[in-house]
């Protein structure tokens, strides 16, 4: 059985302080959370926590929410959201300036397939009706994708991975929404013949954007993580992230912005000499790419899923699931910290499980109350 968990800490200073943690769902059956990059979770303007998952107590699987009501300071009954005739796959979410929620998800196994949008209008205080936003092409699914929102607007941001309607190695694609025009067509960012997948992006205030993928487009034949950054609405070279001299499969990449074209970017990985696969982080700056930073220092432990937030001034918040010292058979939930200096904290251990396992951590940094 699979539970959604959720922890909330309060800023205090440069550290931390942690609150309990709160078990979102009792159904025995399944729930999960986004995979590879995908948030799905979401606060908005008004400091509510919209929580979303894939859930399997209804045949075929749905997704189901929960919200937490700031104002009153309790969490309201789980949700089913959606109600369509085939499996509908983990979602990923945003919020934007006027506290609407935005919600994407796959649907693959049966018709309609595609990739399916929904909002929350803040205004109205409904859920508008869902769209099939990008129908499949046979027999082409489109897989995972991630929205983001451009700080302080509307404007949205997407990206998945699907095979080109022409066919072969699956690419990664692209597609933008202004509130003036609307969906703009897709664009594909990727060409090499080589299947391509995890797909995630983010995006900062300038609406600069860059979006993170796992493939083989410098022809090796294991996958690395790449990126490929728009700037003043122009798109840049794809750049390789993971960077080693021996590398080996790399997966689980996550990318948050900062202002002035700064991204921080996190992921699991090995390379030769490694036993265990590690988490590790990189900067792009408008000067270049800083050296690869191991934040778990190579413990003899498998660590892996990490996703990272940040806030202004360039702190970033990091959590993934590990194995440790004192949990070498259970994956816990580890928490790391960069500040604005680039000084990293000591993993810090925030669960304690006898049982099961952590599974999908994801962050959220909420900007407004910290």
């Amino acid at each position: 059985m699979c539970l959604v968990l959720l922890l909330i800490f309060p800023l205090v200073g440069t550290g931390v302080e942690w609150d309990s943690i709160v078990q979102l769902t009792t159904d025995t059956n399944n729930q999960t959370l986004g995979y590879n990059g995908q948030r799905p979770f979401a606060i908005d303007q008004s400091g509510n926590i919209w929580v979303f998952w894939r859930d399997q107590r209804t045949t075929p699987t749905q997704i189901f929410y929960r919200l937490f009501n700031r104002a009153n300071g309790f969490w309201l009954p789980e949700t089913q959201l959606t109600r369509l005739p085939t499996i509908c796959y983990n979602p990923c979410a945003t919020a934007d300036s006027r506290g609407n929620i935005h919600l994407v998800w796959h649907t693959q196994d049966n018709d309609p397939r595609g990739i399916w949008y929904k909002k929350y209008s803040a205004g109205n205080s409904r859920w508008c009706p869902e769209t099939l936003l990008v129908p499949y092409h046979h027999p082409y699914d489109r897989f995972y994708p991630v929205i983001a929102v451009r700080p302080g607007t509307e404007e949205l941001h997407l990206v998945w991975y699907a095979s080109p309607d022409t066919g072969g190695s699956r690419q990664v694609f692209y597609q933008e929404f202004q509130p003036d025009s609307g969906w703009f067509p897709a664009e594909q960012l990727t060409s090499t013949v080589s299947d391509h997948s995890a797909t995630t992006l983010a995006v900062d205030s300038a609406g600069n954007l860059c979006v993170l993928w796992l493939g083989q487009d410098n022809g090796g034949n294991v996958n690395l993580l790449f990126c490929r950054r728009r700037i003043n609405r122009v798109w840049q070279e794809t750049e390789l992230v993971s960077e080693f001299s021996s590398p080996m499969a790399q997966s689980a990449g996550s990318v948050s912005a900062t202002g002035n074209n700064t991204w921080h970017i996190v992921w699991e990985g090995i390379f030769s000499g490694l036993i265990y696969r590690q988490i590790f982080y990189r900067r792009r700056t408008p000067a270049g790419w800083d050296r690869i930073h191991m934040v778990t220092g190579g413990v003899n432990h498998q660590q892996g899923q990490p996703f990272i937030d940040t806030r202004s001034g360039g702190e970033c918040h990091l959590v993934w699931r590990g194995r440790t010292q004192n949990s070498p058979t259970h994956y816990q939930l580890l928490y790391a910290f960069r500040d604005g200096y680039g000084n990293w904290s000591e993993t810090e251990q925030l669960t304690a499980l006898d049982s099961g396992a952590v599974s999908r951590p994801t962050v959220i940094c909420d900007s407004g109350n910290g």
